[in-house]
């Protein structure tokens, strides 16, 4: 289960650094994130996904570093994921099971969402929002993109399985932002296109992996 789920969106500034880090099949996408986001393409986007995980064997908080990649032969939008952080155990196709590597504190009221993350190579995110209107989120970002998700280089994607109706519920902006963010600065510009919450929890299942 993942809940209060955090996305920050940034402008890609150099899409050939982040299209090396794909899988060979797939190509820097841009979609729209929220159904407001009209029109359509501006460009790929490098995602911060910040979010409260629950397991058999893990519990604590994750930060992930997310774009999204077309695959021309499917015709289909899939996330990768490029980079974890995170103050629990995780696994992942290419790592394997490897220790925690940040130190999060996270603290959310009905007015407010705060996470600070400080990672063991001393980069640092930090965002202190007020939650305000809410916003229905893009079918091809929150449902097409997690279907079948990609981790880094790795060309195993992993399907996952989820309740549509509860991925697809509005998120709440973000506004009177202060953030302080040191990952990946080099790839993207330095404010965020989009900050928004999904303040209700969802259950993601990972079935009929095949890695070798």
């Amino acid at each position: 289960m993942c809940a209060n789920s955090l996305w920050l969106a940034y402008d890609v500034i150099h899409p050939k650094n982040v299209q090396n880090l794909l899988p060979n099949h797939l190509r820097l996408a841009s979609i729209p994130l929220l159904e407001s986001d009209k029109p359509y393409p501006n460009g790929p986007k490098l995602l911060f996904n910040a979010y409260d995980v629950e397991s058999r064997w893990m519990r604590g908080h994750r930060l992930e570093i997310v774009t999204a990649a077309y695959d021309r032969l499917k015709k289909s939008i899939h996330l990768v994921v490029l980079a974890c952080y995170t103050d629990t155990m995780q696994w992942d196709p290419v790592g394997g099971i490897s220790r925690p590597n940040a130190r999060v504190c996270r603290d959310d009221s009905t007015s407010s969402y705060k996470v600070n993350l400080l990672s063991v190579d001393g980069n640092e995110f930090s965002v202190n929002g007020c939650i305000s209107k809410r916003r229905s989120l893009a079918h091809r970002f929150a449902v097409e993109g997690n279907r079948e998700c990609y981790f880094m280089t790795h060309a195993n994607p992993y399907p996952m399985d989820f309740d549509e109706n509860d991925v697809m519920r509005p998120v709440s902006k973000l506004n009177k932002l202060s953030i302080s963010n040191t990952l990946w600065s080099d790839v993207r510009k330095s404010n965020p296109t989009h900050a928004f919450v999904h303040t209700s929890p969802m259950d993601f299942y990972i079935f009929n992996v095949r890695f070798p």
